[in-house]
This record gives C-alpha cells, structure tokens and sequence, in this order.
C-alpha cells in the first residue's frame, strides 16, 4: 500500500493536467502492477454481528455442553440430562440478550431512516437478493431488460408528445429570472475535494478503475489529480465522456409481484466515482445560487437541504388538520407519474434553466454536456447488454 501511494503521488507530481480518460488508464495500470488478479478457493464463514461480543464466553459454554452431553450418554442418569439441559438453557439466554443489546444499540443510533430500513428487512429476514425472470434464457436476460427500460421511456414521451400541447408552442406562465446569473463555475480547491469526498459512500461501480475504498486509502495522493480532473470540466463546460455511461442493474419492486414481468422491475444506476464526485461539487455550487438569488419553489421538498418527505407529509397534515378544525372538506389528488426523470425533455430543461434560474454560458454548455450523448448497460449476473444511448430532446 505504500509503495501504491508512492507511485499515484509520483503520477499526481507528472500528470498536472491530466485528463478523465488517462485517469482511469494510469489508475488502472497501477492497480494491475500492485494487485495482478489472482484466482483462488476461500470458504466464506458468515457470523452475526452480535456474535464477538460473546464469542469466548459461547464457545467455553458450548464445550461445556458437549461434555454434559457425553457424561448422560455414557451415564443415562437424569441428573446429568438435567445439567446437559440446564448448560443449553443459559447458551440460549446469552444469545438472546446478546441479539437484544446489540439490535437495541443500533435501533437507537440509527442516524437515518435508510440505517433503519436496512436494519429492520434483516430483522424480519427479508431476502436481499431480487429473483429474475425465468422465461428468458440467462444471456439473453440483460438485452431484454435494456431494450424494455428504453422502449419504456421512448413509449411514453410518444404519448406525451401525441397528447401534450408542447410548451414551446405557447406561452409558459413562469417567472423570469431577475438577479445574478450564473456564467460559470469557480475552480476547486484541494481541501474541497478532499471534504466532498469523505461526505461520499466508498460505493465502487464496475466502470470505476480502482475500488473506491482504495481510493480513499490514498486520497491524500490522489486529491490533487482528482482536482485537475474536475477543474478542467468547470473551466471548459465539459463534461468527461468517460464518467457518462451508467451500469443499470434491475430490481424487482415489490417481493410481492411476478418477476416475469419486465415492468415489475425498475432500473438502478450505478455510475463512476469521480462522476458523482464532479455532480456534488457542482450541486454545491448551483445549490449557492439558488439560494443568493432566492429560486426555491416555496413547496419543493425533494433535493433541498433540510427538506424532505417527512417535511412534505407534515406540511399536508397540518393543512388537512387546520381544513378539518374550521369544517372544510379536503380532497387529495395524487399522481404517480411512470419513469417521471427519465421523460423529463432536457431541451425544456436547459431553457428553463436559463430563463428562469439565470444558469447561462459557460454553466449552462456544462449542463448541455452532462445532458449529452449519456449510454447505460444493463449487468445481470455478470453479464452486460449492449450499450444503449439515451436520447430526450438535448439539442
């Protein structure tokens, strides 16, 4: 590992303007120099989390009771079933307050709802594991899901297209913007980097060139290659065509539904580390305009800081509750609407993004960029469909 940071050091000190492409290729041959892929045989033991708080004392009890149980087989007396009995009694109740202490603990230190989700499908043993369609044969089972998850998009924006007055063609009742505008990004610094990073999961994508916790062991010699990278991309509007292409794996919805049903699924994204790394630097930034200029839709509750479901469903129970105190009926209209991001017309978009959120030039050719030219594979068991390029109205 020592002689891995060195090098990557090394790289960072020669390559100061070194592109995402010649990243991924040096970062990758590094890794290939320090860690050749090998092939061998391990037998995976799974322990519960709860078991090393008690590892020592179990396995003393557990002897204890093997012993017990050799003296009655050997004896057939009813006092040594009785020790035998009583040995297996207590090995019960210390696995079981074990189990309470340990899921008590993290139940309370459960910093957010996703912790506790998790937490409570492996308490109720839920499988974490999705099944797959069977009428498929296993090589054809990836193309099949990428051609429904395009077909999908591309039905539906027809019928947008066929049903929808297009707003171009009259006039949209939104505010102008009227403030600042965003020409362009700032440069990053080093230590803003470096701070992102440790605010991300060390998730790894299969497209990323090293594992990302790997990276993290060496991001103090990275940082400075990784800065260059992003820096690059906000001074020219450019986004890395490399980090645009996203791997899509297919998870079925609900347990409940018939996994040889192609809608039953929905698309998961996973794409390159230094790709989000690069959004969450932007996001930041466009995150400071909004708020400078005073853009946040007063009811939006999703993607804003301090702001989420919970604030949302509290909002509409207070209004239903103050309706109901001074005798008003309330109806509640929902709509769910079928694969909403992915329909989005990003020709739309990036106009509204300059009329209404004043993110214009060089800020507004980053986001046609980002937009642009974007593939997804689809990965089941290892095995990738063809590339599919995603196309909604970016001009």
């Amino acid at each position: 590992m020592q002689q891995f940071r060195q090098d990557v050091a090394s790289l960072a000190a020669a390559q100061l303007d070194i592109t995402a492409d010649q990243f991924n290729t040096e970062m990758s041959s590094l890794l290939d120099t320090h860690a050749p892929s090998t092939q061998r045989q391990v037998t995976r033991r799974h322990r519960s989390p709860w078991y090393s708080s008690i590892a020592l004392e179990l396995r003393s009890m557990k002897r204890e009771r093997r012993g017990a149980e050799r003296r009655w087989l050997s004896t057939g007396l009813t006092i040594h079933k009785e020790i035998m009995n009583s040995i297996k009694h207590k090995i019960s109740r210390l696995v079981s307050d074990a189990k309470s202490t340990f899921y008590n603990f993290k139940v309370s230190t459960s910093s957010t709802v996703k912790e506790l989700y998790r937490l409570t499908n492996n308490l109720l043993g839920k499988c974490t594991s999705t099944p797959l369609p069977s009428v498929y044969p296993t090589g054809q089972l990836p193309q099949a899901f990428s051609d429904f998850f395009v077909s999908k998009v591309r039905q539906i924006r027809d019928s947008i297209d066929r049903q929808v007055v297009h707003p171009s063609s009259h006039s949209v009742s939104e505010r102008r913007f009227s403030g600042t505008p965003l020409c362009g990004f700032e440069t990053v610094t080093q230590e803003a980097v470096l701070k992102c990073m440790k605010k991300m999961s060390p998730k790894t994508c299969v497209l990323d060139p090293i594992p990302t916790s790997l990276l993290f062991e060496c991001s103090d010699q990275v940082v400075p290659l990784l800065t260059t990278i992003v820096n690059q991309s906000l001074a020219t509007g450019i986004f890395p065509s490399c980090m645009k292409s996203a791997v899509v794996k297919p998870l079925l919805k609900k347990p409940s539904l018939d996994p040889n049903v192609l809608k039953h699924f929905r698309p998961v994204s996973n794409l390159p580390f230094v790709s989000k790394l690069i959004e969450k630097l932007v996001l930041d930034q466009l995150f400071r305009h909004l708020d400078h200029n005073n853009l946040w839709h007063t009811f939006q509750s999703a993607y804003r800081p301090k702001h989420s479901t919970e604030t949302a469903l509290l909002r509409v129970l207070n209004d239903l509750l103050t309706a109901s105190d001074s005798g008003s009926i309330s109806i509640l209209t929902l709509l769910d609407l079928s694969a909403a991001f992915d329909t989005i017309d990003h020709s739309i978009l990036l106009t509204r993004l300059d009329s209404t959120f004043g993110i214009r030039d060089l800020a507004l050719s980053f986001f046609r960029s980002y937009l642009q030219d974007r593939t997804q594979v689809v990965t089941v068991n290892g095995i990738k469909s063809s590339p599919s390029l995603l196309t909604c109205g970016v001009p």
